[in-house]
């Protein structure tokens, strides 16, 4: 069997999944606000009415 370590929470690979996942999902977000039929409608993230 083959001896390896789990990857930690603050490990480079993590920390670059996390911030290549938040910016993806800025550029998502940023494209849906853009398109006249977007595939969610973003005013179910704001607050009020």
């Amino acid at each position: 069997m083959t001896d390896t370590e789990a990857p930690r929470v603050g490990s480079l690979s993590t920390i670059g999944c996390f911030a290549g996942a938040a910016a993806l999902g800025a550029v998502w977000v940023l494209v849906e606000r853009q398109v006249s039929e977007s595939l969610v409608d973003m005013r179910l993230f704001t607050h009020g009415r």
